[in-house]
């Protein structure tokens, strides 16, 4: 049976987000389970509880803390059975095939909220479960509700908007805080005013009424979550984690989607079908290796392994390809990697020419101040702060490297900048930021071009090891963003060397305008431009013969096809004349002759790929071939790449305050 073809695309890919969107929704999260240890404890308390565990009469209060370590409570209120709220959906949709074996004994959360080390609330930091509102709308409007189950995102904000008003009328300004603000500075105990169990359950009740969910105040109970945290770590994620990470950008997609303006990439994803007649089983035609391994496809630049090894057959047929289909234009692109084939090496490799794409953009530039224009954006407290935008031919660089295994991005991120991801001979070349690189790893690196980023605290991480190289004295430095405004750091952080590096190209006033940049600046930029076009210059003479010699192995491929069209013919039809044929054949094969002359004599014709000189493949020895690539060719790849960085560098220190005062601003 044919697929009818989708007519109205745009309402297909609504259809697929709305029910992705719904599912997402109806995704229960609880608090994770942690085992209690030295840096945890868990509680349970009730509405009739009498103290809490920041009071000082619970027992909580006996686990003892350093005068630099801290704890945070993250309180997850309410206790739903999971399998009575499936039978309430089931229930609720009983005209569709499903059935409800769910028995499971797990419940979820209504909502969550943190409290600071003193017992004050965090204003900022309640999260209501979506799988609760959807629940409410379920119990209220039955199978009638499907339509709305998606719009979580919206009506969120409506209830945070009135649950502010609540609080404010509800919390003294001296029971609550925002996280924003230096949340755990000592108050003197005449001010402090921890939040008592009475105000929690009034909150409780608040929103069960909120999420149309008054049945579950017959059962108030809430599970406090006692985290402890140094100044050194920074605060733990407080986020309580109660929802699905992807609401916001499914959101977000529908209304792209309403606008007719979806990315290629999305589309592709939600496409309701793939064309698999134009699919080609690679190991079946030589036809498919053509146009991927001509020498022109390959990229400029390659990553300097351990070795000094080029990328095998496969990977660099994927490598080939992707930057092919996807450097110019929007899209996905899929490679599979069974375990040990080489992914993260594929990935250097990608990461290098991504480098290298950029840097020809910067080499366009007359002054490296030329990629900025002065700007204005709006801040998180509402007000408005100058900014350096980026010229928007820069865009479109960046590298996400995210997975639904922590353990394997979290290797990449960690190998890509540690020394034994390049071969020693790169390091006397390619200088890329590599202090602020071993500070961030605690361990040898060859250069800052990765950071392990993602949660609350692999991000604190981040800016105490690299931005701040933090090392925090004072208790009341345990909130970064004041630290960062506070400009509490010893200069030895990236935010110290680059406003020393200002004052090194500016001049005692490191605030001057970027005009003033002096001759000697913009003639070391001249210079590593230079040497950057000099890199690209002589791989490409390199890039060029081999080409030279692909085409004319082209021309002689053709010919060979003609010759045994030719010759089959003969062998088929044997009683008739064959004069103008064999005439034709004595021609292909004196081309032939002549075009393997023009060969230069001293190519290596071990380059060539497999494919093109057999007929029938040794498929193992190719795999394990590197088509076109000599070590002449693979190292003036890598000394492109080498030159991109080193171009990156001084961009970088050219703009030394104004990448500063941007990454300040953030």
């Amino acid at each position: 049976m044919t697929k009818q073809p989708i007519t109205n695309l745009n309402n297909h890919f609504e259809k697929i987000l709305k029910y992705w969107s719904v599912i997402e929704t109806l995704n229960p999260q609880g608090p994770s389970k942690i085992t209690t240890d030295e840096y945890v404890r868990n509680y349970t308390v009730k509405a009739d509880a009498d103290s809490l565990p920041w009071n000082h009469t619970h027992e909580h209060q006996t686990v003892s803390v350093t005068e630099r370590t801290k704890w945070v409570y993250t309180l997850y209120a309410g206790e739903l059975s999971l399998t009575d709220s499936y039978a309430t959906i089931v229930n609720a949709f009983q005209e569709f095939p499903s059935q409800n074996n769910n028995k499971s004994k797990e419940t979820f959360s209504l909502f969550s909220v943190c409290v600071d080390h003193f017992g004050r609330l965090m204003s900022d930091s309640i999260l209501i479960s979506s799988y609760a509102w959807a629940l409410g709308k379920i119990e209220e409007s039955g199978k009638e509700s499907y339509k709305d189950l998606d719009a979580f995102t919206d009506e969120e904000e409506h209830i945070q908007r009135d649950l502010k008003d609540f609080l404010n009328a509800t919390f003294s300004a001296n029971s609550m805080i925002s996280s924003e603000t230096n949340a755990q500075r000592k108050l003197s105990p005449e001010i402090l005013e921890p939040v008592t169990p009475d105000q929690l359950f009034t909150l409780y009740n608040f929103l069960c009424d909120k999420l149309k969910l008054s049945r579950l105040k017959e059962d108030r109970t809430i599970m406090i979550r006692a985290s402890m945290f140094s100044d050194e770590s920074g605060a733990p994620d407080t986020s309580g984690l109660l929802n699905s990470f992807f609401l916001n950008d499914l959101q977000q997609l529908q209304e792209e989607s309403k606008a007719n303006n979806l990315s290629e990439a999305a589309m592709q994803y939600l496409a309701a079908s793939i064309d698999t007649n134009t699919r080609i089983d690679i190991r079946q035609t030589s036809a498919a290796f053509m146009d991927v391994f001509t020498p022109d496809h390959y990229p400029r630049g390659c990553w300097p392994n351990t070795g000094n090894h080029p990328l095998v057959f496969s990977q660099q047929f994927a490598v080939n390809s992707f930057f092919k289909e996807c450097l110019s234009k929007d899209g996905l692109f899929s490679v599979n990697g069974p375990p040990g084939t080489g992914k993260t090496t594929l990935l250097r490799d990608v990461i290098a020419n991504v480098i290298v794409e950029r840097a020809c953009y910067l080499a366009q530039l007359e002054t490296p101040s030329g990629a900025f224009k002065r700007s204005t954006i709006k801040k998180a407290d509402g007000k408005e702060s100058d900014i350096y935008e980026l010229d928007s031919a820069l865009h479109g660089f960046e590298i996400v490297v995210t997975s639904s295994n922590n353990a394997a991005v979290e290797n990449i991120t960690l190998e890509i900048p540690g020394i034994d991801a390049v071969d020693p001979s790169t390091l006397g070349n390619c200088d890329y930021f590599r202090p602020w690189a071993e500070r961030l790893l605690k361990d040898k690196a060859w250069g800052m071009v990765a950071g392990r980023l993602g949660n609350k605290s692999n991000r604190d991480t981040f800016i105490k090891d690299f931005w701040l190289d933090l090392e925090v004295q004072d208790d009341q430095y345990i909130n970064l963003s004041k630290a960062i405004l506070d400009k509490k750091d010893d200069g030895k952080g990236f935010d110290g060397f680059l406003k020393a590096h200002s004052a090194t190209i500016f001049g005692a006033t490191a605030d001057n305008d970027e005009s003033t940049t002096s001759e000697n600046q913009t003639k070391s930029w001249k210079d590593s431009v230079a040497d950057f076009n000099q890199a690209l210059a002589t791989e490409h003479v390199f890039c060029k013969a081999r080409q030279a010699v692909f085409e004319i192995y082209q021309k002689m491929i053709v010919l060979r096809s003609e010759y045994i069209t030719l010759k089959r013919a003969m062998l088929q039809n044997p009683e008739n004349e064959h004069n103008e044929t064999t005439k034709r054949l004595s021609e292909i094969q004196a081309a032939i002759i002549t075009f393997k002359e023009t060969i230069p004599k001293d190519f290596d014709h071990t380059l060539v790929p497999h494919f093109i000189k057999q007929n029938n493949v040794d498929i193992d020895a190719q795999e394990l071939s590197s088509p076109w690539m000599d070590q002449d060719w693979y190292q003036a790849r890598v000394n492109v790449f080498q030159a991109a960085l080193n171009l990156h560098k001084k961009f970088v220190l050219s703009n030394a305050r104004i990448f500063r005062w941007n990454l300040r601003q953030f």
